[in-house]
């Protein structure tokens, strides 16, 4: 498993599909509200939104990767780091920044690589 993170609108996917030589259809967009994944792809990209719906619904993001994680070992996931930045005054958004950084801390410790992108550049930290 390869996990990339980075800010928003930093070139995260144009990364992965440049440095692994993808197409689109290699490619699995998380949608606004979904709240399971779906792994019928090489890259999943938009985790973040999957969190986000877990933490609205109150469930718990990282049993639910545990749960689900045989099943990602050859994927490249691809996720917003939202740990920078001011915290949310929002209450669903600070819950959606902890359980991310949970649920990310989780997925490093098993991920084979690990990729942080800033403007565009990747720089392995695992």
């Amino acid at each position: 498993m390869i996990l990339v993170i980075g800010g928003a609108y930093q070139g995260k996917l144009s990364y992965v599909k440049e440095k692994y030589r993808l197409e689109d259809q290699d490619i699995y967009i998380c949608k606004e509200g979904q709240s399971e994944l779906t792994t019928d792809k090489r890259v999943i990209y938009g985790l973040e939104h999957i969190i986000l719906s877990q933490v609205k619904k109150g469930m718990d993001s990282t049993c639910y990767i545990k749960e689900n994680i045989a099943s990602l070992q050859d994927k490249i996931l691809v996720c917003v780091d939202a740990s920078c930045g001011i915290v949310p005054m929002d209450k669903d958004l600070r819950a959606y920044r902890e359980a991310s950084g949970r649920t990310l801390s989780y997925l490093a410790n098993k991920a084979d690589e690990v990729i942080r992108i800033f403007c565009g550049i990747g720089s392995k930290i695992k």
